[in-house]
C-alpha cells in the first residue's frame, strides 16, 4: 500500500500485477483480459496499460489517481505535510499514456464531487488517450451519492 501518498505505483508493483494477470489468463485459458481498478488500483492499471501494452483488451478505471504528481501537490497544499514533497518511484499514467496499445478500450468513471481524486485527474488521462486515438478514453462524471 505504500504510505498512501501515491508512492506505490512503482515499476515493481505494476510489473507484478501484469505478471499475475498473465499467469491467471494462462491458467484459465482466458481469451481476453479486462482490468477494473479503483483509485490507486486504477492508477496501477493505467500504468500497466502503458508499461505492458497489449496485455489487456480494456480497462475500467474508477476514480483514477491518473495524475499522482498533481495529487501529491494538492495533498501537500491541503495538509501541509512535507511527506508529499518526498521523492517517489511511482510511475505516472499520464506519461505512459503515449505507450498504450491503440486497440485498448479504456473507460473512466469518476464522481463529480470526488474530493479524494478530483475529476480533473481522470479527464487529463482521458484527454491523453483521446489524443493518441485510443478508443475514446471518455470520462463519465456523475454526482456522488
Amino acid at each position: 500500500m505504500g504510505r498512501a501518498i501515491a508512492d506505490n505505483y512503482t515499476p515493481d508493483v505494476v510489473d507484478a500485477v501484469a505478471g499475475a494477470a498473465r499467469e491467471l489468463a494462462n491458467a484459465h485459458h482466458a481469451r481476453t483480459i479486462v482490468f477494473v481498478g479503483h483509485s490507486g488500483g486504477a492508477a496501477i492499471a493505467a500504468d500497466m496499460l502503458g508499461r505492458h501494452p497489449g496485455l489487456v483488451a480494456g480497462a475500467v478505471l474508477v476514480g483514477c489517481g491518473c495524475d499522482p504528481e498533481a495529487w501529491r501537490k494538492r495533498r501537500r497544499t491541503e495538509t501541509g505535510n512535507p511527506m508529499f514533497d518526498e521523492p517517489t518511484l511511482s510511475l505516472q499514467p499520464l506519461q505512459l499514456a503515449r505507450d498504450v496499445a491503440r486497440d485498448t478500450v479504456v473507460r473512466l468513471v469518476v464522481g463529480q464531487n470526488d474530493e479524494v481524486v478530483p475529476p480533473a485527474h481522470s479527464h487529463a488521462y482521458a484527454t491523453a488517450l483521446r489524443e493518441r486515438g485510443i478508443d475514446r478514453g471518455d470520462c463519465a462524471t456523475g454526482a456522488r451519492p
